[in-house]
C-alpha cells in the first residue's frame, strides 16, 4: 500500500515539473510577445534573443524533469537495497544485517557488554498443523510486534528463519541485565494469541550469550547463543539459558563429556535396565520398559538425566538409540526362547524425536528385529507427544510402516504437551502413558485426578490401553485402580533391574511382591 502511494506521488511530481515548465514558457511567450518578435523585421541579433530565451526555458523544464526522475530512481534503488535484507512477513531485518551490526558493536571502542538472544518458539509447528500456515504467519507477525515493543531503542530485533528470532543488545551492563531482557521477551509472549477466534498460548526457549570484552569476533558469540538455546530447549518449554565467561568453562567440560559419550558407545559402556510394567487387575508382570544407563569408568553409573539430554542435543541419540533398540530386541528374543513365564514379556523402548526424524528409521527397526529374531509383537515403541507433531505427515507414515510389522506403539508422557484427541486418532497407537506428574498429584488434589481420569476415558473410548508411570505409593495405586487404569509401573513395585533380576522375579511368580 505504501509503495503504491509513493509511486503516485512521484508521478504527480513529474507532471508538476512538466506543467511548471510549460506554464513558464507560455507566460514568457505572452509577456514578451515572443511570436511577434520572431517574425518582426528586426536585426538578426535581436531576433536571436527570443529563440534563445525559449530554448533556455525548455532546457530548464527538461532539467527539472530529469532531476525529478533521478530522485525517483535513486529512491527506488535505496528501497530495493533496504528491503533486500528485510523479512517480507514481519518487516524485520535479516541475518545479514544482524551479523553486520553485531560485528560493528563488537568493534566499537570503549564498549561494554554485548549480548545476543536467540529465540525459538516452542511447538510452533502445532499451530501450522492445526490452523494452517496463513494463521501461523499472522501469529509470527504479531509476535514480532510484541517483541519489538519490549526492547530498547539500541536493540536490534531480526527474524532468522521460520519461528526463530534474534536480538542484539549492544549496551548491556552484565549477565543480570541480559537476564532481564530475556524475561521481558518471555513476558511479551505470555498473553494468548488470537488465531481464528481461538486463544492460543505459546512459549519460547531463549539462548543468551554475553561478550564481556573477551573477544571481538561475531561468530563465536552467535555460536554461544545457539548452544545456550539448545540447553534451554533441553530444559523444557519456556526456559532461557545464559552463556557467559563462567559458563563457557562448563561448556568446555560438556565438550569433553560428549567425547567420552562417543567413546562409551564404541567401548560398550552402555547398559540396559528393565522396569516391570504391572497389571492393575492381578499384579502380574506383563512387560518391562528398557532404560538406558552409562557405566562410566571415572564416575561409575551415570544417571540418565546427566547424559541423555546431551545425547539428544548432539545427535548421538541416533546411534545410541539404534543400539538400545537392538539390545532390547536381543533380550526379548532371549526371553522368548527361554519359554514361560518370561516368553511373552513386552519390552517398551523410548524413541527420541531425532531418531524418528531419520529417513532410515523404519529400516533401523526392521534390521533390529531381523538381526535378533525378536517377535515384533513383543516390541513397543514409546513416542513423545512432541515427536508426534514435529513433522505430522512424515511421522504418521513412519509409524504406519512400523505398525505394519506388528510392532506396538505408545504415546509417552501424555498430557504434558500439545494434547489433542484429534491427532491421537490419526496415529496407529496401542496405548497411552500417563505422565508421572499427574500420578504424583492424584492424592494431593482433584485437578490431577480429573486429568488422569479424562486421559483414561479418552484412551478407552479410542480402544487404547493406559499405562501410569511413576507410581510410588499404595494410595496412588489404589486411585489408579479406581479410575480404571490398565497397567502401572514405578518404584512402588520395583526399580529398574538387570535382565537376570527380571528372570528371578518371573521364576518367583509373575505376580509382583509389593515393595515396602
Amino acid at each position: 500500500m505504501a509503495g503504491r502511494n509513493d509511486r503516485g506521488w512521484a508521478a504527480a511530481a513529474d507532471l508538476g515539473c512538466l506543467a511548471a515548465g510549460v506554464a513558464a514558457m507560455f507566460f514568457v511567450a505572452v509577456r514578451f510577445d515572443v511570436p511577434g518578435h520572431l517574425f518582426a523585421s528586426t536585426s538578426d541579433a535581436t531576433r536571436l534573443q527570443e529563440p534563445m530565451l525559449l530554448l533556455s526555458l525548455i532546457a530548464l523544464a527538461l532539467v527539472l524533469f530529469g532531476f525529478r526522475r533521478w530522485r525517483e530512481v535513486t529512491a527506488e534503488r535505496d528501497d530495493a537495497s533496504r528491503w533486500a535484507h528485510r523479512d517480507a512477513l514481519t518487516g524485520l531485518p535479516d541475518r545479514v544485517v544482524f551479523q553486520q551490526r553485531l560485528q560493528a558493536a563488537l568493534d566499537c571502542p570503549g564498549r561494554g557488554c554485548v549480548g545476543v538472544l536467540v529465540i525459538d518458539v516452542d511447538r510452533f509447528r502445532a499451530v501450522n498443523a492445526s490452523y494452517g500456515h496463513r494463521a501461523g504467519d499472522d501469529v509470527l507477525a504479531s509476535m514480532a510486534e510484541r517483541l519489538h515493543a519490549v526492547l530498547g531503542s539500541d536493540d536490534l530485533l531480526v527474524r532468522l528463519a521460520g519461528d526463530q528470532f534474534a536480538v542484539l543488545c549492544p549496551n548491556l551492563y552484565d549477565g543480570r541485565h541480559a537476564d532481564q531482557v530475556a524475561e521481558r521477551v518471555r513476558q511479551a509472549l505470555v498473553r494468548p494469541f488470537n488465531v481464528d477466534g481461538e486463544h492460543v498460548w505459546l512459549t519460547a526457549c531463549i539462548g543468551v550469550a554475553l561478550n564481556d570484552g573477551d573477544g571481538d569476533s561475531a561468530s563465536p558469540l552467535q555460536r554461544d547463543a545457539e548452544a545456550a538455546l539448545m540447553r534451554a530447549q533441553a530444559a523444557g518449554p519456556g526456559h532461557h539459558v545464559l552463556l557467559d565467561r563462567s559458563t563457557r568453562a562448563e561448556r568446555a567440560d560438556r565438550h569433553e563429556l560428549v567425547q567420552r559419550l562417543r567413546a562409551a558407545l564404541r567401548l560398550g559402556q552402555f547398559r540396559l535396565r528393565y522396569q516391570p510394567v504391572v497389571s492393575t487387575t492381578d499384579g502380574h508382570i506383563v512387560g518391562v520398559e528398557a532404560l538406558l544407563r552409562w557405566e562410566d569408568p571415572r564416575r561409575g553409573q551415570v544417571q540418565p538425566d546427566d547424559f541423555v539430554p546431551l545425547l539428544e542435543e548432539t545427535g548421538l541419540i541416533v546411534p545410541v538409540g539404534a543400539w538400545v533398540l537392538e539390545e532390547a530386541c536381543r533380550q526379548a528374543a532371549v526371553w522368548r526362547r527361554s519359554g514361560p513365564p518370561a516368553a511373552e514379556l513386552t519390552i517398551s523402548v523410548n524413541v527420541a524425536p531425532r531418531q524418528l526424524a531419520q529417513p532410515d528409521f523404519v529400516a533401523t527397526v526392521a534390521r533390529a528385529l531381523e538381526t535378533t529374531g525378536a517377535n515384533p509383537r513383543q516390541l513397543c515403541l514409546e513416542i513423545t507427544e512432541a515427536a508426534l507433531i514435529e513433522d505430522f505427515d512424515v511421522v504418521r507414515r513412519q509409524l504406519a510402516k512400523v505398525r505394519e510389522m506388528g510392532v506396538r506403539l505408545a504415546v509417552d508422557d501424555f498430557g504434558t504437551g500439545y494434547s489433542s484427541v484429534g491427532y491421537v486418532r490419526q496415529f496407529p497407537l496401542d496405548s497411552v502413558k500417563i505422565d508421572k506428574s499427574f500420578v504424583q498429584g492424584l492424592t494431593a488434589g482433584a485437578e490431577d485426578a480429573a486429568i488422569a481420569q479424562a486421559i483414561i476415558k479418552m484412551a478407552h473410548a479410542l480402544g487404547l490401553s493406559t499405562v501410569a508411570e511413576g507410581v510410588e505409593s499404595a494410595e496412588e495405586l489404589a486411585r489408579l485402580q479406581q479410575l480404571g487404569c490398565d497397567l502401572v509401573q514405578g518404584f512402588y513395585f520395583a526399580k529398574p533391574l538387570t535382565a537376570d533380576a527380571i528372570d528371578g522375579l518371573m521364576r518367583a511368580g509373575r505376580e509382583v511382591a509389593i515393595a515396602s
